[in-house]
């Protein structure tokens, strides 16, 4: 925070002031010469001694716009004073009259006002002196000789007053001194407070003084003297400004930026002790210490945060200052030796060490701050170390599961497969026997004991095709799937033809959309949709005006398809039991079926990487929804139907 602004002048330098300038204005009244003389003397020995203080304390100044100051208003006081020496009354330059003087006045003021506004940019830029000295005197004997040979242009015409070009001069270097003015507003932050106030005021009434030097007629006119009062007060302002101020408190001016450094270096000083006492990673300082072959065989604590402390339960008070041996004789000593070649080759490290004499694990990040000695920040994480063991140890559970749980798949599969094929042969002969005994001994059997053998015969059917569709589903797991391009459209249509050519009878009404294309095994996903299509003929069986609807949508990368019935719905109390193995929710004798079916569809649609699920009211017909890969698989063949 900015500290308030000091009073730039004191009530004895004001009066003083005031005294000044009421003797000037009585001597003027007697001797107009001798009061210019006395005025010019004041800027011109300002300017040189501005001149000479920052001259020689440019090594040190670390502030490029004093020594661009400095240096200018030696040459701005140059002019000052040959102005002087031309005045009339003087006549030490006979033959140029009143015009050389104004001449040099003018070349005078050009020359303040341009540097004050140059000088600005030399804040914080490499000046060399020499340079801009050498450029300011090779300015001057231009202007000097242009102005003792005629070319300059006339400024003061004898009889007439001041020319145009004088008083055009007079408003261009104001709107110079204005500019200078912005600019060093622009960079008020590289000046003291006070300093920068004073040389603000001086550079206003410099324009001042300009403007008033634009009205006079004749040298002795009270314009001419307003002008040079305030040329008093404004080099007055600049000596305030720097050379009191700078030999008073000349931090404030010489070594501004210097002060601002140290400023912000104790900030930064505060900022790390703050950062170091509170953060929660613990902070170690060491020293390593090394055996007379130059090898590290210890290190030894130079301090520690309080982070560290609450991390180790080591106490500060007792390891700064110790070996690391002598601290924790138990650590090993591995440890000295990767962080001896962190200190010895800067070389940074980051490790995951756990330390035996306190039992933790920590993370640790290791770097060299200067020579012999290395820093350390850690975190404990031995108690992530135990979830990950955990983790670890539940994952190699779970797949050591994982492998007993495909194996016993597997052999349930291959025991469902060799189940269902020995049970043929006794089917197939209980088939035979009982065709071949009723059509011997037909003629003596009544009409219940044929209905006896139908029985038979139809349960032999419906167990045989409970042995087809476990052998089918047993298949399942074993078929590889022969991914294609599968035109939705023309399978559904193809399956609905086939499923109407078995049941001719019935009034089934079909509403199919336009369905988008798939990815899948052509033969699977024909298998996924005649067990639809078939339960939805098989449950609108006692609906006079059956309605199967059949659609389909893309959702992002997978495609939604449905199909729909009005047939007898189900109770969604007993979904979990729907896509299960022999699960059936109506009575097998009003719906034929193995109870296999919509098993075979969940597994084929799982292996396709697909989603299935139902939705369903008693009485108020069902919905099957089933998800297939969107056609993006570049390696999806087109399907062969």
């Amino acid at each position: 925070m900015r500290k308030p602004v000091e009073g730039l002048f004191g009530p004895g330098e004001v009066a003083v002031g005031i005294i000044s300038l009421i003797g000037l204005y009585v001597i003027s009244l007697n001797s107009y010469t001798t009061f210019h003389t006395l005025v010019e003397l004041f800027s011109i020995i300002i300017g040189f001694s501005l001149f000479m203080l920052i001259w020689n304390s440019r090594r040190i100044i670390d502030n490029n716009y004093l020594v661009f100051i400095g240096i200018a208003y030696l040459f701005v006081a140059g002019f000052d004073l040959i102005h002087t020496l031309s005045y009339k009354k003087i006549e030490l330059f006979t033959g140029y009259g009143t015009n050389l003087t104004t001449q040099l006045w003018i070349g005078a003021r050009y020359m303040e006002s341009l540097s004050l506004l140059v000088a600005p940019f030399f804040i914080r830029r490499k000046l060399i002196a020499g340079w801009a000295l050498a450029g300011y005197i090779a300015l001057t004997l231009i202007l000097l000789t242009s102005m003792f040979g005629g070319i300059f242009p006339a400024c003061y015409v004898d009889g007439t007053g001041l020319t145009r070009f004088k008083i055009s001069s007079e408003y261009l270097i104001s709107i110079i001194l204005f500019c200078s003015l912005i600019y060093l507003l622009r960079k008020r932050q590289e000046f003291d407070r006070n300093v920068l106030d004073i040389l603000v005021l001086s550079i206003i009434i410099t324009i001042a003084s300009e403007i008033s030097f634009t009205f006079y007629v004749d040298f002795y006119d009270i314009t001419n003297l307003i002008g040079h009062y305030l040329k008093i007060i404004s080099f007055y302002l600049i000596y305030k400004a720097i050379i009191v101020t700078g030999f008073s408190k000349p931090y404030n001016v010489m070594f501004r930026n210097l002060k601002q450094q140290e400023e912000a270096l104790r900030e930064s000083e505060e900022r790390y002790h703050s950062l170091f006492e509170n953060m929660s990673e613990g902070f170690a300082l060491h020293e390593i210490i090394c055996d007379e072959r130059g090898v590290p065989a210890d290190y030894r604590f130079l301090d520690v945060n309080p982070a560290f402390e609450a991390l180790t339960g080591l106490q500060r008070e007792r390891i700064v200052g110790r070996l690391l041996t002598e601290t924790l004789p138990g650590e090993d000593p591995k440890w000295i030796r990767l962080y001896g070649e962190v200190a010895m080759t800067g070389k940074p490290l980051h490790i995951e060490n756990y330390s035996p004499a306190l039992k933790r694990h920590y993370e640790v990040f290791a770097y060299r701050p200067a020579p012999q000695r290395f820093a350390v920040i850690f975190m404990d994480v031995t108690d992530r170390k135990q979830i990950e063991a955990t983790l670890a140890a539940q994952a190699a559970s779970l797949q050591e599961q994982t492998i007993q749980l495909e194996a016993a798949n597997r052999e349930l599969e291959s025991f469902s497969y060799s189940v269902s094929h020995d049970l043929r042969t006794p089917l197939r002969a209980i088939d035979g026997f009982s065709r071949k005994l009723l059509r011997d001994v037909e003629n003596k059997l009544n009409e219940d004991d044929k209905r006896k053998f139908d029985v038979i015969r139809n349960n032999v059917r419906m167990m045989g095709q409970v042995i087809d569709d476990l052998l089918a589903f047993s298949r399942l797991g074993r078929q590889a799937i022969s991914l294609s391009f599968v035109d939705m459209n023309n399978l559904f249509n193809q399956v609905w033809e086939e499923s109407r050519a078995m049941s001719t009878e019935r009034k089934i009404e079909l509403k199919m959309v336009d369905l988008p294309q798939a990815v899948g095994d052509y033969g699977l996903l024909k298998q996924v949709i005649s067990n639809l299509i078939s339960n939805s003929v098989k449950f609108t069986k006692f609906r006079e005006e059956a309605v199967i609807e059949i659609a389909g949508s893309e959702e992002g990368s997978e495609n939604v398809y449905y199909v729909k019935d009005n047939g007898v719905g189900f109770n969604m109390e007993y979904y979990g039991k729907l896509f299960g193995v022999f699960q059936r929710l109506h009575n097998a004798f009003d719906y034929e079926g193995t109870g296999i079916g919509l098993s075979i569809v969940a597994r084929i649609i799982q292996r396709h990487g697909g989603r299935v699920w139902a939705e369903g009211k008693e009485d108020e017909g069902a919905v099957f929804y089933f998800t297939l890969p969107a056609k993006s698989q570049e390696a999806a063949e087109p399907a062969k139907n």
